[in-house]
């Protein structure tokens, strides 16, 4: 799950783990080509060094990481766990072809929301994308998360373990309580999920003004069209001043923002 947490820190350092890792990878298939003698494990090694380093300078909780061996771990995501502050529900590992799907084709393999804490600890659905197989459900922003797979929400449980590996066709059973109080299952699988990064766009009235409200959430490459389709309905509505709403954009291509 992504962009909840009120920490600039921590979502850069994610996208930075995200570009560092992309870059590791592909050297290291370059360095298959020219040495046979590679193996999957020396990558790996590669991988978790550059991850320890990201994470030192810009984790949330850089100062208290722990004292690890990375070749005690087989992969980048088991490493992680290693690494992972007990009040992290958040950080997860995508691997490059993932990454390139996100900002280049706006797609990318999950549920199709986004999850956060509520001033009380709660868990709840931030926002909920188009494409949602669990917006079909009836799901909406706000409904508290209970349960994931029969496992309490509470604190200390790592939510994205629980949600499993980002794979078309990975089932979880989720028990919300919505905003009336009324529980209700839902099994999902994760699918493509076509990402909206204009979550909403509206008029409101200010005064004798109107007022356009844009929800952005990330700048990625099919974000271009998306804004223009939405400056284009507020000019047809002779908007007087402009709302924009970041609260949870946790950054993108540069191209796309300038």
């Amino acid at each position: 799950m992504k962009k909840i947490l009120p920490s600039r820190n921590f979502l850069t350092g994610r996208w930075l783990l995200f570009l560092l890792l992309s870059f590791v990878l592909v050297s290291s298939c370059k360095k298959d080509e020219e040495n046979d003698q590679t193996t999957q494990t020396d990558q790996y090694l590669s991988v978790k060094k550059k991850m320890y380093s990201v994470m030192k300078y810009w984790y949330l909780w850089n100062h208290d990481l722990p004292t690890v061996n990375s070749a005690n771990y087989n992969t980048p995501e088991a490493f992680l766990d290693a690494l992972r502050n007990k009040k992290d529900r958040f950080s997860f590992i995508m691997d490059r072809n993932e990454f390139l799907n996100y900002f280049n084709e706006g797609t990318y393999y999950g549920h199709g929301i986004s999850i956060g804490a509520d001033a009380e600890g709660t868990l709840r659905v931030v926002f909920i994308y188009n494409d949602s197989p669990l917006k079909e459900a009836g799901v909406t922003r706000g409904w508290i998360i209970k349960s994931i797979n029969g496992t309490l929400i509470q604190p200390g449980v790592n939510v994205t373990a629980l949600l499993g590996k980002n794979e078309a066709g990975v089932e979880n059973t989720f028990v919300f309580v919505d905003l009336q109080g009324q529980e209700h299952t839902v099994t999902s699988a994760k699918k493509a999920v076509a990402i909206n990064s204009v979550l909403y766009k509206g008029v409101l009235p200010a005064g004798t003004k109107k007022a356009g409200y844009l929800v952005f959430e990330t700048f990625i490459n099919p974000s271009v069209a998306e804004l223009d389709s939405a400056f284009d309905f507020f000019r047809s509505e002779n908007i007087d001043e402009m709302i924009v709403d970041l609260r949870y954009n946790g950054g993108g291509e540069m191209n796309v923002a300038v």
